[in-house]
C-alpha cells in the first residue's frame, strides 16, 4: 500500500502531508484503526477528502505511510548502572505521556490486527522493537558488570520487563499505571537472573 506517485503539475506540499499524517496518528492514538474516519482526518488536518485522496489511495495506505513515519520517543539513558537505566526505560513506558503517541496506537490497534496482519510487523519494528533493543543493550551491559548471571536468558529477561506494562497497560487503558512497578520488575528480574 504506496502513496500515490506525484501527478504532473506544482510538487507535492511535504508540510500538508505532515499535517495529515499527524491527524491520522492523532485519531488512531484516540479511536483506533477502525475509528478513524477519513472524514475527519480532513477536518483535523484542514484539507479536503479529494487532497487526501490524491496522495494516498485508502485509507490503509495513509494508515501505513503514518505508522512508517512515527518516531518513538525513548528516554536518554545517562547513568553507568544498568539497573537504574532499566527503570528509567520502564518508567518512561508507565508515564505515557504526549510523547507516546506510539504505544497509544499499538494499544489501540492491538485487536485490529487479525483483521490487518500486515500491521504487526510495521508495528512491531516501529514501536516495540526500540524499547526492547534498548532493554537487551541494559541487560547485556548488566551481565558485563557481573551484575546478572551469564546464563541470563535475555530474550525471556527483557519479556519479564516489558510484558507486564504493555499488558496492564491494555487492561487498564485510561487509568494510570503504579510507578513503583518499574522498581519491582527490575528487581525481581535482577534476583531471577543474579550472577
Amino acid at each position: 500500500m504506496e502513496r500515490k506517485p506525484n501527478a504532473r503539475g506544482r510538487p507535492r506540499n511535504e508540510k500538508l502531508d505532515d499535517r495529515i499524517i499527524a491527524a491520522t496518528l492523532r485519531l488512531i492514538s484516540e479511536r483506533g484503526l477502525s475509528g478513524m474516519a477519513m472524514d475527519e482526518v480532513a477536518a483535523r488536518s484542514g484539507v479536503s477528502k479529494a487532497t487526501i485522496y490524491q496522495r494516498w489511495t485508502s485509507k490503509d495506505a495513509l494508515f501505513h505511510d503514518a505508522i512508517h513515519r512515527l518516531q518513538l520517543e525513548l528516554p536518554e539513558l545517562k547513568s553507568a548502572d544498568p539497573k537504574t537505566n532499566c527503570i528509567t526505560l520502564l518508567r518512561d513506558a508507565v508515564d505515557m505521556d504526549d510523547r507516546h503517541a506510539a504505544e497509544r496506537i499499538l494499544a489501540r490497534t492491538i485487536a485490529e490486527l487479525p483483521d490487518h496482519p500486515d500491521l504487526a510487523p510495521i508495528l512491531r519494528a516501529r514501536i516495540v522493537e526500540p524499547r526492547r533493543a534498548l532493554c537487551t543493550q541494559q541487560l547485556e551491559r548488566a551481565i558485563a558488570k557481573r551484575q546478572l548471571s551469564p546464563r541470563t536468558d535475555i530474550p525471556l529477561a527483557v519479556d519479564l520487563l516489558t510484558s507486564p506494562i504493555f499488558f496492564r497497560r491494555l487492561i487498564n487503558a485510561n487509568g494510570a499505571l503504579k510507578t513503583a512497578l518499574p522498581v519491582k520488575l527490575v528487581d525481581a528480574v535482577w534476583k531471577a537472573f543474579a550472577a
